[in-house]
Order: structure tokens, then sequence, then C-alpha cells
């Protein structure tokens, strides 16, 4: 937030009541368009994760169980966020807008992401409860086989999901005589759908597009962290771990130096945007190195042991 106030121009109309969401980072928890996507548009992440960072040593004290309950009340939560999006007819994100948007209420809310968040503790305690386990010091053909697995099930669904749901929809209305409307280009299909059935529409245009895919990464991340294939073994090159090191910090950095660039009418041709690729990689890695690892170095240095039950 720091750099968009020095480097870009002020918002227009300046609201001191969304500037000061941002520096308290609360702005996620108000879905208003002007409210979650304000400043540099990807900290409503920051945002989100810092409710996360909040409650999970609440979390981790409550038990195995409890957290697999958790998991489910929070999948139930998100499903009636949808309904509520729905029955309220709730428009989608608009540059310009200032209404409160289905994006607001299930892309950047945190309570829409909690189940993804419940899911991810899932995966680490899994983790943890193996973490002394001992690995074979030659990677297998079996665990690099599950590797590829786990990599095509997640293109697969994400490709099902952007592509093949809104058809599916369209086709099981036809089939109930729900609808009448012929089916279209898949791209066409999700604004179709929307005409429809607002609540299809949600489902297929912020739903699917955004949280559906958590289940596939969770399995990609359970068995890559085995480290026990081949994929995994050519991803610990120190190279390509700090560069998922720094990915964060670039994620943070690539929307505020695209803004930066257009501000200055800047061309996005060949050379335009490997400056951009350039700047956002040196900046994020700079940030990595004087930010964020001196915070964790810090806050290691100040954890607060606690025993999982």
């Amino acid at each position: 937030m720091c750099l968009c106030l020095l480097l870009l121009p002020l918002p227009t109309p300046f609201s001191w009541p969304v500037l000061i969401a941002n520096a308290a980072l609360l702005q996620a928890w108000i879905p208003w368009d002007h409210y979650f996507f304000s400043y540099d548009y990807a900290s409503w992440s920051i945002s989100t994760e810092l409710f996360f960072y909040a409650i999970f040593p609440l979390l981790m004290a409550t038990g195995k169980r409890a957290v697999l309950f958790i998991l489910l009340l929070s999948i139930l939560l998100v499903a009636l966020l949808v309904e509520v999006s729905s029955v309220t007819d709730l428009p989608s994100w608009a540059p310009s807008g200032q209404q409160l948007s289905s994006t607001g209420l299930l892309y950047g809310f945190p309570l829409a992401r909690m189940s993804e968040f419940v899911l991810g503790v899932v995966c680490g305690l899994d983790f943890r409860a193996r973490e002394q386990a001992t690995r074979p010091a030659v990677p297998s053909l079996r665990w690099t086989l599950y590797e590829c697995a786990a990599l095509v099930a997640l293109a697969l669904a994400f490709a099902a999901c952007r592509f093949g749901l809104a058809p599916c929809l369209h086709r099981a209305m036809l089939a109930l005589h729900f609808t009448n409307l012929p089916l279209v280009a898949p791209v066409q299909e999700a604004t179709t759908l929307g005409a429809i059935s607002p609540l299809a529409g949600l489902i297929t245009r912020e739903w699917a597009d955004h949280v559906c895919l958590a289940p596939f990464a969770a399995g990609l991340i359970v068995v890559f962290s085995r480290q026990r294939g081949w994929i995994t073994a050519g991803l610990s090159n120190r190279y390509l771990v700090f560069g998922g090191e720094i990915s964060f910090a670039l994620y943070l950095l690539h929307q505020l130096v695209l803004r930066l660039m257009q501000e200055h009418r800047m061309q996005f041709d060949g050379s335009g945007f490997a400056l951009y690729l350039r700047s956002i990689g040196i900046g994020a890695a700079i940030l990595h190195l004087t930010v964020e690892q001196p915070a964790r170095r810090w806050l290691i240095g100040r954890k607060i042991p606690f025993r999982y039950c």
C-alpha cells in the first residue's frame, strides 16, 4: 500500500474509509467493489490471510476431528454465501463499480475462502504426522507416476471447471425442461447460464473459477510434499526453490508494476513485456530478501510453542 501511495496517483474519488480499511487490512471484509479491490488490488489476500493467521492457533487447539468438522462447516458456509448472492441477484465486480458484488462476497471475503484454508491445515497435519518418516535416497518410479497423476488431475479439473461445467449444467437444465435455450459455444456458456439461472451462473462464474480447484490443489500438495518422485527432485533445484520463495512477493507486486507502466503509457509489446517481467522479478527478490526474510526470522524468534491435541 505504501508503494501505491508513493508511485501511483490517489484513486478518484478519494475516500478516507477506503484508505483506512486498506491500512488496517480490513478491505476483504467489505465486499463493495471500491473496498476489496483498491490500492494494491492483490492485497485483498493479505486481509483474508490475516484472519486465517489469527484463528490458526484456535483451530490447532481443537483437535483433528474438530478440524474436519470445521472444514465441513466452512464448505456449507460457501454454499450459503452462493445462495445469498443468488437470491439477492448481486452483480459481478465492475472496475468502476461501487456496489456490493458477488465477487466481493465469494472471491475475497474471508469466510468464503475459509474452506481452502482449513483444507490446507488438514494437508499440513498430514505432513506433520509423517515428517519424521525416512525417505528413500533415490526417487522412485512409482512416486513419479503419482506426481504426474496429481498434475494431470489438476489440469483436467481446471479444464472441466473452465470449459465443461457450464455446458454440463445447461444440458441438465435442457433434460429437465428447465429451459429451451440451446447450447452455445463453451466460452459463452457461463453468460448464457447466468441468463437462465442466476444460481447456476454464480456457480460457474464465481465459485468454479475461484474455489473448486482447491481439493485438486490439496492432492497435489500432499503428493509433492512426500518428495519421492523425479519431478519433486527436479523442482528441488535451488534456483527454482528461490523462485518459489519470492512468488508471493511477486504476486503482490505484479499488479502495482502493471498499473505503473500503464500510468506512463508504456507499450506491452515484446520489449515492454520483457521489462515488466524483469521489474516484478527483481522487485519480488528485493522484497523477499529485505522484508519477508527478516520478518520471518523475527517471528520465529518470538514464536509461541503449542501442543497439538
